[in-house]
């Protein structure tokens, strides 16, 4: 009966790792065309907080790809954008979650409006997001977007044929990330 009456007061940490469920896409602008990049490739964990199986706090998320993983389906682009982006030194592309400002709830999915570190280039910024979360199954997916600067993280947008054909300076990067749980343990609320 003890045990009973405690329950409500229990909630669930639950730690999530990424699954095979990426998409990461790269979007921008040059002189010639529109332009996208895509990758599949990423590693993350997330720890939440669920009362009742509802989502009421991320303890923690982290996500990265490696930056070479974003393909165009043009080598020559391709080249260039890791020239940019100093893949030589810097491999990774990665985000982590500083704060969770808002989690709002509606019908399907979760709002998340979050400050976290964005990591390109070496260079770190901290950034505002608001993402979308929807659980099914044992898995967290997160959606969203977010537009951005090359010159913010203090890369020179590339050029090609002394320079009559430039990219533009604005990015817009969207990812799906899909975390699949792998443990659970029940904490006091």
């Amino acid at each position: 009966m003890f045990l009973l009456t405690l329950l409500p007061c229990m909630v669930s940490a639950q730690q999530y790792k990424v699954s095979l469920d990426v998409k990461m896409e790269v979007a921008g602008t040059s002189t010639l065309h529109d332009w996208e990049m895509v990758s599949d490739d990423g590693s993350g964990v997330t720890e939440v907080i669920l009362n009742g199986g509802k989502l009421v706090e991320i303890k923690s998320l982290n996500f990265q790809t490696k930056a070479e993983s974003l393909k165009s389906g043009k080598t020559t682009m391709d080249n260039y954008c890791y020239e940019a982006l100093k893949t030589n030194k810097y491999k990774l592309i990665q985000y982590r979650l500083i704060e969770v400002v808002k989690i709002t709830e509606y019908s399907n999915y979760y709002q998340i409006d979050a400050i976290g570190e964005l990591i390109i280039a070496g260079k770190t910024r901290r950034e505002a997001m608001v993402v979308k979360a929807f659980q099914e199954d044992g898995i967290f997916t997160f959606e969203g977007e977010k537009k951005i600067k090359m010159t913010d993280f203090d890369v020179t947008p590339p050029s090609v044929m002394f320079g009559t054909i430039k990219t533009g300076n604005d990015l817009v990067i969207s990812f799906s990330v899909s975390y699949l749980k792998s443990s659970s343990v029940l904490a006091e609320n």
